[in-house]
């Protein structure tokens, strides 16, 4: 548990020993406590703290961590939720954000000087329901541990330079419903393993270097309402689709109907017009 105010003792803990710095009354009476801490220090010292946008509270002396900006702790002092959306961040995710165990969701998107690789270690966070990094510049492949967040409901990851294949270890993730992977550099083709999502209703996969059909699998998912595959000229609905890579498709459901008139209304223009950023949208 991360917890909130004085210790056993009813004292102020006194800091990450040698920072020469004070985290705010954050007791340090276990070894996940102190992991904790150190993960706070770390998102503050490697990610450019005293150039935030905001910083209100962040290791100020005496200052309580509930009133730092950013963070959400509940009544029984677990931190669960890490909001410094366009917060002027620049650097690399320590490895350290990974120790924050309680963690419920994670967001640090729109701060165009994160840089480097998704840490391997988000995938213990096992408690995430979301975990927002987008319009960034990440870069590297998206981590196969990924695949652990058994309670992850919305990973957005668009708007980087992730390069590689898309995970196939993504199809664990029963609870997603949203998949968010457009604008990236990614490779190869769309994983049949993703028609395991069963909770899933929105997937980009648009403006990367995918190539293949989409798996029947994929199109097969009876949450489905969105499939966005425009901008990669190689990747089509099916085999017989001539309008790979410029593709938008909507429907009120994903039954094999349903996907059949998808196809044949792009096949054949019918039900369909050309979007502002010119993929085919259908309205079922």
């Amino acid at each position: 548990m991360f917890a909130v105010g004085a210790n056993d003792h009813g004292q102020a803990w006194g800091g990450v020993p040698g920072s020469g710095r004070t985290l705010a009354r954050l007791p340090s009476s276990s070894t996940q406590r102190r992991m904790a801490n150190q993960g706070l220090q770390d998102l503050y010292d490697w990610l450019g703290g005293d150039n935030w946008k905001c910083r209100d509270g962040w290791l100020d002396p005496g200052s309580d961590v509930r009133e730092w900006h950013g963070l959400t702790i509940t009544t029984s002092g677990d931190l669960v939720s890490i909001n410094l959306i366009s917060n002027d961040l620049e650097g690399e995710m320590p490895e350290s954000l990974c120790n924050l165990y309680s963690l419920q969701h994670l967001n640090l998107s729109y701060n165009f000087g994160l840089r480097g690789w998704i840490p391997e270690g988000l995938g213990d966070l096992i408690k995430l329901k979301t975990l927002h990094l987008y319009s960034a510049l990440l870069t590297g492949a998206i981590p196969e541990s990924l695949g652990q967040l058994h309670s992850l409901e919305e990973l957005f990851l668009h708007g980087n330079r992730l390069t590689g294949e898309i995970p196939p270890s993504l199809g664990n993730l029963k609870s997603l419903r949203k998949l968010f992977l457009n604008s990236n550099d990614l490779v190869g083709t769309v994983p049949p393993e993703l028609g395991r999502l069963s909770s899933l209703d929105t997937l980009n996969l648009s403006w990367n270097n995918l190539h293949g059909e989409v798996p029947a699998s994929v199109k097969n998912l009876q949450n489905l309402q969105l499939l966005s595959i425009e901008g990669n000229e190689q990747l089509v609905l099916s085999r017989n689709s001539h309008y790979g890579g410029q593709a938008t498709f909507e429907t009120s459901g994903s039954s094999n109907q349903a996907w059949e008139a998808a196809e044949e209304a792009i096949e054949l223009h019918t039900a369909a017009h050309l979007g502002a950023a010119g993929e085919v949208r259908l309205q079922q």
